[in-house]
């Protein structure tokens, strides 16, 4: 899948301290936030005239199926309006991409699109169900597909494939 040769780092992607830690604590208030959600249906089929603190606990356990969606739009928005990074798509950057994947250590490529930067240089990693995706704005790029700064974009696709081999896209 990888040309051979890149050096593979031989550290994973650095956590902070309190990484995985905050984790666990997100996911033990969503699980509260969910119990909490299904006692206030219980609740509001029990006694419906009491139901203004039930309908924020059930709204707010929405909030998660919300966040997906969200990011199921985002994800389809990239692939609309941008352009698959590939070996005859902006070859720089998908080189890139390969090699920073590859020296991450990761089994499947991700995604990369490029997109319409209208003047911003920026870039995101992001991700949707099990597909992971870097977006690179195009004013990274000059006409061709050729990099303003190769070492530059070599950085910002690699920062962005550590979030993704980090799990920030997650």
């Amino acid at each position: 899948m990888y040309p051979v040769g890149l050096p593979q780092y031989t550290y994973p992607p650095r956590r902070h301290p309190w990484e995985i830690g905050l984790l666990v604590v997100v996911i033990l208030f969503t699980v509260l936030l969910y119990i909490g959600a299904i006692f206030s249906i219980v609740g509001y089929l029990a006694d419906p005239e009491n139901a203004d603190l039930n309908i924020i606990i059930v709204a707010l356990a929405a909030t998660p199926l919300t966040l997906y969606l969200g990011r199921g739009i985002l994800y389809g928005q990239q692939r609309v309006n941008g352009v698959k990074m590939s070996p005859t798509q902006f070859p720089e950057g998908y080189a890139l991409v390969v090699e920073a994947a590859q020296r991450f250590g990761l089994q499947e490529l991700p995604d990369a699109y490029v997109v319409l930067g209208n003047g911003q240089i920026n870039a995101f990693a992001s991700g949707h169900g099990f597909r992971r995706f870097v977006v690179v704005y195009s004013d990274l790029f000059e006409i061709g597909g050729e990099a303003r700064d190769p070492e530059a974009l070599a950085f910002i696709i690699g920062h962005e494939v550590g979030h993704i081999a980090a799990g920030h896209a997650s």
